[in-house]
């Protein structure tokens, strides 16, 4: 059983009720056997639990091991990923929201991969995105990174950890990360309830731990009208959800770059701040325009 860990699968949900079922069932289709279920619920108004707990009655014999646990107050993101981390008991850790799928082969392609490569602690991967259905006319594109400098044999964890600065090149769902690693830098950030996945590949790879790349697609990522993906809106040039992430910047981020990144950073962030207070946050060609000369004019040229 040595090659064969044990491996956590963590299902973070939120009124997920529309989409669970189809998640549980990619869990229980993986082709790989030492698995243990956890549904962990940020207090959803629907029915999530409902489905969840009847499902796990029905399908627990699949598993090494079930659980669903449940909160009566929305506490976000980051503490609910952090709930689930607490209760897995695998070596390794697979998340995935309530709404997407896993390929049949996810944790069966991430072990085989970590066997292979035994300095990896945290692997990512490619993914599929579909609208609202996972079929192929509703397919709309790939996210693959692994041409990205990030992912290059030679990048280290320290380099990976000053492109973290300035961007995030990860997809979450893609991710595979061994759970000792997650308990050693202190789990998941609360202070920043939305923002879970960022500060935690900051912290990981400041920690020593580089970013593997596993050419294999391993989820299947669904955009609906709810997903933070199309949070957007057709009326809006850009989320408003933008604005709340100025907290983990300065946190995070704008004490570790030098002093014109900082402050374009800060230039870009009070304009949207102040297109959005203005009205201007309007998806039309005339607000657009003048949004992308207003950034345009930042005397702060360099990239945050």
């Amino acid at each position: 059983m040595k090659d064969m860990p044990l491996v956590s699968i963590i299902v973070v949900t939120y009124n997920s009720s529309k989409y669970i079922l189809e998640t549980l069932e990619s869990a229980k289709d993986q082709t790989y056997i030492n698995i243990e279920l956890i549904v962990t619920d940020d207090s959803s108004k629907d029915n999530t639990v409902e489905l969840c707990k009847e499902w796990m009655q029905k399908n627990s014999v699949r598993f090494v091991r079930t659980e669903v646990i449940t909160v009566p107050q929305n506490l976000g993101i980051a503490a609910n990923c952090n709930r689930g981390v607490n209760a897995a008991e695998g070596t390794w850790i697979k998340f995935i929201a309530g709404d997407d799928i896993l390929t049949a082969d996810c944790v069966d392609s991430f072990v085989d991969f970590v066997n292979l490569n035994k300095e990896a602690r945290v692997v990512e991967s490619k993914s599929l995105f579909f609208r609202y259905v996972f079929d192929e006319s509703n397919f709309y594109h790939v996210e693959d990174q692994g041409g990205d400098v990030f992912f290059f044999p030679e990048t280290g964890a320290n380099e990976q950890y000053n492109i973290l600065l300035r961007r995030n090149p990860i997809h979450g769902p893609s991710v595979f990360v061994n759970k000792k690693v997650i308990d050693e830098v202190g789990g998941f950030d609360e202070r920043f309830p939305y923002v879970d996945d960022h500060p935690m590949w900051l912290k990981l790879t400041q920690a020593g731990y580089r970013f593997y790349f596993m050419d294999r697609i391993t989820v299947f990522y669904r955009i609906h009208d709810t997903s933070v993906y199309a949070s957007i809106g057709k009326d809006k040039i850009y989320n408003t959800f933008y604005l709340k992430l100025m907290d983990f910047d300065r946190v995070y981020r704008l004490p570790y770059v030098s002093a014109s990144e900082r402050y374009h950073c800060i230039y870009r962030y009070h304009c949207k701040r102040a297109f959005d207070a203005l009205g201007l946050n309007r998806n039309n060609i005339i607000c657009r325009d003048l949004l992308r000369l207003v950034l345009k004019l930042n005397p702060f040229k360099r990239m945050c």
